[in-house]
């Protein structure tokens, strides 16, 4: 069986999945691929830093000459894109964390862990409210998550449309959006470097079941 294969499996299972190997082999390139083929759309890709922090992987405020304004991270653009599509029928945004230990993992997802498994995917909230509320006066951001969930133009939406769509989920969840059942995570390792950076803990291996990339079958081309 290979990675593609083996991957699939553990994502359509409702797994994340990690793949490790040397660099320069495309496990990004692998991992895009992936997502690309199991929901038809470019996940969201959050890379790995030794200063990443929860605010940069979900949202942040930052100080605006207006006072502050509301910065999306890539799972918030993740998750609210995601449930655009949804709601028209159509598969989510997934998260891609590129290289995952270059970052202290378990510190930065936080309760993240917790939801990532299925049966507590209701559990929390992982945009809040109060976010939503944002988004949806903001212009710029309607359109940062309108273009990340409908990029293509066959599948143009128009901005009033987006802020509807968002209301009426918002109808379903009005204490803010959590992570939907279809939605998965993938990640990747670089092998080489990995006893110089952030160790992976079981929490996090119990939730991205590691498969080494190349394996027997994988090509290149």
């Amino acid at each position: 069986m290979n990675t593609r294969d083996a991957a699939q499996l553990l994502l359509l299972a409702g797994k994340s999945v990690l793949l490790a190997g040397a660099p320069g082999t495309g496990k990004t390139r692998e991992a895009r691929e992936l997502a690309r083929r199991m929901t038809g759309v470019e996940p969201e890709t959050i890379v790995g830093r030794g200063d990443l922090g929860y605010e940069d992987l979900l949202y942040r405020y930052e100080p605006s000459p207006s006072g502050y304004k509301l910065v999306l991270g890539p799972l918030a653009v993740s998750v609210i894109s995601s449930w655009i599509r949804i709601f028209h029928g159509l598969t989510p945004v997934w998260l891609l964390f590129d290289e995952i230990n270059r970052f202290n993992a378990e510190v930065v997802l936080g309760d993240l862990f917790l939801v990532l498994d299925l049966e507590h995917r209701k559990s929390k909230e992982v945009v809040p409210q109060s976010v939503m509320m944002e988004v949806l006066k903001n212009s710029s951001l309607l359109e940062e998550v309108k273009r990340k969930a409908f990029g293509g133009p066959e599948e143009d939406l128009e901005l009033g449309d987006a802020s509807k769509t968002l209301r009426m989920v918002l109808e379903w969840f009005p204490n803010g959006l959590p992570l939907a059942y279809s939605w998965r995570a993938l990640a990747t390792m670089n092998l080489i470097d990995r006893a110089h950076l952030f160790r992976l803990g079981f929490a996090l291996l119990r939730r991205f079941p590691l498969i080494l990339y190349p394996r027997f079958g994988d090509s290149f081309n």
